[in-house]
């Protein structure tokens, strides 16, 4: 049975989301930062400041660095879609996001990661 896409205003859509969320390039698998409501994303140089992650991670994990800063999977697939195909689509809304949570660390995290 096909899942009901939740259609809301932009503005809506924008308030879910947090500033700043952490993604990876898809064509080099390079860090990136990706802002709330701007398309495309911004490069991290490798001597960038990341936030603390548990000590069991892997400090430049795009899914361990969202976590740090309180973005959920949701919200952190939400930004990459958005980032990607502009944030009045429906899948750069968290609550379209919430059932493939399980695939998130795929999208925004290392490519190796399944």
């Amino acid at each position: 049975m096909p899942r009901e896409i939740i259609r809301r205003q932009l503005a809506e859509v924008l308030e879910a989301l947090p500033p700043l969320a952490f993604g990876r390039n898809p064509t080099d698998n390079s860090l990136v930062l990706i802002k709330r409501g701007e398309e495309g994303y911004y490069p991290l140089a490798p001597t960038a400041k990341l936030p603390q992650v548990k000590s069991n991670e892997d400090p430049t994990d795009a899914a361990a660095l969202n976590a740090a800063i309180g973005v959920t999977p949701a919200q952190a697939l939400a930004m990459v879609n958005g980032s990607m195909f502009g944030f009045d689509c429906p899948g750069a809304d968290p609550l379209n996001c919430k059932s493939a949570e399980r695939d998130v660390t795929y999208v925004s995290a290392d490519r190796n990661r399944h």
